[in-house]
């Protein structure tokens, strides 16, 4: 009790997709595609106390952005809408990041044991993107940001019997 612990984490990874039919049978990221992570995590105990702390951070996700739109004339005089995209997956959403808080405290009794606590999930309320939509039917084409869970406190009991 009263020692600090936690760990420290990276991961590279790379997941791509290859088919024939698509992105002219070349490679491309895969949409859960995160090159680099890292996790810190640092836990201490003080009495009855228990406090954490989770920083995480991400490479943003791949995604594949609409890039230009133009009219095509038919022959039987309409015209047809064209959206040009990028390639595959080639853009990347903003980096990810978070820190996560809390604190809990231990009670016993004779049969049972309780912990009560609070956590505050995303503490600095990053806005972290999940993925990005395009209103294609506007001019110019309007993007929205479909953001993750923002700041989140949480109270919480646990009831266990011993």
């Amino acid at each position: 009790r009263g020692v600090m612990t936690g760990w420290i984490g990276y991961t590279l990874g790379r997941v791509e997709h290859t088919f024939p039919e698509l992105n002219n049978g070349l490679a491309f990221p895969a949409d859960h595609d995160r090159r680099h992570e890292v996790n810190v995590v640092a836990r201490r105990t003080v009495g009855e106390w228990t406090f954490a702390a989770t920083w995480t951070y991400a490479t943003g996700r791949a995604y594949t952005a609409p890039e230009s739109e133009y009219a095509i004339r038919l022959l039987d005089g309409e015209y047809l809408s064209y959206i040009h995209v990028s390639g595959k997956n080639e853009n990347r959403l903003p980096a990810y990041h978070r820190l996560d808080l809390s604190a809990s405290r231990r009670i016993e009794t004779e049969k049972w044991y309780y912990e009560v606590g609070i956590s505050l999930f995303n503490a600095y309320n990053h806005r972290n993107v999940w993925y990005r939509e395009y209103q294609l039917d506007t001019s110019p084409i309007t993007v929205t940001d479909a953001l993750m869970l923002g700041f989140t406190p949480t109270i919480y009991v646990q009831v266990n019997l011993k």
